[in-house]
């Protein structure tokens, strides 16, 4: 049994982890023992378990001592002793026998490592194999889950014998898998610091019913108009999909800003990953019929992204014409939001993003993401990764400048439906189930960062920071602490100072794993500098160690 380490958690828990994988342990694992390794639960929210030790192929029978490997002659053939030659000699059928069983073991060695590489290029069958891991893992829960939960532990525990392999699998040379992480100690007792009130704080951030009301009878008359006016060109087919933090009930402040999805379906495509980018995909079909309406839009054999938003930013500009007080802003760069402004003073900002809805299971890139086995349970991961997914025309970086054919993964839906049902338990926050403080603690994260964008708008160090930051870490938080007990509203202080410290040391480190997409860092120095991290770093500890001022700045 594997060491016992201690785990820090949320006020009124009692967490214990076991032992590091062998990726932590260094050079002490790096030994081939050629036994059955002990599976080793993972850290909660961290990454999968790792075996032990590496399977070899056996040569011949278990029982039998393993004779040493004959040296290899000039080109290649196991050079034989003067004796073995004689012998080889005197019974030519024994030595054909002999060859014929070595190539023979050859041939099998071969069609084995074909059909390994023939299964890492199967992705049709991702969908099958989660089901059944998911499946599994419903039946026999890991010890992990009992330890957070309370529960007892069985009296003669019998660990699942791994299925074993003739050889290991090779590790994807484009991508490494994300390094482990260990887990954070956050503060368990005590008050926060600064000895201030984020009770008072959320009640200035809540909605009021009258301005939503009004902002909505704004907006909803115009993104309806547009819906219809797109249904009679190239984009016709095309649907609405509510996203961003208004219709993910974490909106602050006031209800001036709103993120809308036009989704259109777009059966019999294939997608090509993007410089091993893990979340930006050339598009292009399979079939492209004369049919099509988007055939206008393909370029040699790919979708072009930009020949597509360019097209869908017209058609907006046209019809908005003849509606009153509304109009667009120009143009971001890099962006795939059209951006229109509302109302007599323009203090409604709607951004629409055209989305493509493929058919079929999520990329290859997304496998390992979405770590809420722990959280939401195994079942709950099956179900949420049958959701669809989509692709935003956002351009990828490139140098200096941008790749404008790519398209960029979007999960919104996906992201919305989890914080809706947050809870380990079904009925979180509902009336008359289990209160937690999660979004509350969201969307001081949220608020947090507004504050001080606004406050340091005239520097630059904070412009290539979003909400999808603090949306991610605090995603990433959840999986490591799920009980609806680690967030007791009576702990709100408490909760909310873990969020920011988590957040801290996601910047301090500069890593910070796409929840979707593990392969990819927000954090990495291809989308934000160390400089910038920094700042924001050095901000938000100003703030922690004052009672954060700046909740009332503005």
């Amino acid at each position: 049994m594997p060491p016992v380490l201690p785990l820090a958690s949320f006020p009124g828990s009692q967490v214990f982890l076991y032992g590091q994988s062998a990726l932590d342990m260094g050079p002490r694992c790096q030994k081939t023992e050629r036994t059955v390794p002990e599976v080793r639960p993972a850290c909660p929210g961290g990454p999968e378990p790792v075996p032990g030790v590496v399977l070899t192929k056996p040569s011949g029978s278990r029982a039998a001592p393993r004779a040493p490997r004959p040296r290899s002659g000039k080109c290649g053939q196991p050079a034989r002793s003067l004796p073995a030659q004689k012998r080889a000699a005197r019974d030519p059928l024994k030595e054909e026998e002999g060859e014929d069983h070595q190539d023979s073991w050859k041939e099998e060695e071969k069609e084995e490592e074909k059909g390994e590489e023939e299964e890492e290029g199967e992705e049709e069958e991702e969908g099958e194999e989660e089901e059944a891991a998911a499946a599994e893992e419903d039946e026999d829960e890991d010890e992990d889950t009992r330890h957070l939960r309370g529960e007892r532990r069985p009296s003669a525990p019998t660990a699942r014998r791994p299925r074993a392999s003739s050889r290991a699998t090779p590790a994807r040379a484009s991508r490494p898998p994300p390094r482990p992480r260990e887990p954070l100690v956050l503060r368990t007792k005590g008050a926060a610091p600064g000895g201030w009130r984020p009770g008072e704080v959320l009640d200035r951030l809540r909605l009021r019913r009258e301005e939503t009301s009004a902002a909505t009878q704004q907006v909803n008359p115009v993104v309806e108009r547009l819906l219809q006016a797109l249904q009679t060109g190239p984009f016709r087919g095309v649907s609405l999909l509510t996203a961003g933090s208004y219709y993910e009930h974490v909106k602050i402040s006031v209800p001036n800003e709103f993120d809308v999805m036009f989704k259109l379906k777009v059966p019999r495509i294939q997608l090509e990953e993007y410089s091993n980018s893990g979340a930006y995909y050339f598009v292009k079909f399979k079939r492209n019929p004369q049919g099509n309406p988007l055939s206008q839009f393909v370029e040699g054999k790919f979708l072009s992204a930009s020949k597509m938003l360019s097209e869908f930013r017209k058609l907006i500009k046209e019809e908005i014409k003849n509606i009153k007080d509304v109009v667009m802003e120009r143009k971001k760069c890099g962006s795939p939001a059209v951006t229109l402004l509302i109302g007599e003073s323009k203090e409604i900002s709607v951004d629409i993003i055209l989305a493509l809805e493929p058919q079929g299971s999520w990329p290859a890139s997304t496998r390992d993401g979405l770590p809420v086995k722990k959280w939401l349970g195994g079942k709950i991961r099956t179900e949420l990764r049958k959701h669809p997914f989509y692709l935003v025309p956002k351009h990828a970086k490139e140098g200096q400048s941008f790749q404008e054919e790519t398209w960029r993964l979007s999960f919104s839906y996906t992201e919305k439906h989890i914080l809706s049902h947050h809870g380990d338990s079904k009925k979180c926050c509902e009336a008359d189930g289990v209160k937690c403080c999660r979004k509350d603690c969201l969307k001081l994260m949220k608020y947090l960062l507004e504050q001080l964008k606004e406050k340091f708008k005239k520097q630059k160090e904070l412009s290539k920071f979003c909400s999808y930051h603090v949306k991610t870490s605090f995603f990433h938080l959840c999986s490591e602490y799920p009980l609806d007990s680690h967030w007791d509203p009576k702990d709100l202080d408490l909760c909310f100072d873990n969020c920011v410290e988590f957040f801290l040391e996601r910047l301090r480190k500069e890593e910070l794993e796409h929840y979707f997409i593990p392969g990819v860092n927000l954090f990495s120095q291809e989308y934000i500098d160390t400089k910038s991290k920094e700042f924001l770093a050095k901000k938000i500890e100003y703030e922690r160690n004052n009672g954060f001022p700046i909740f009332g700045e503005f």
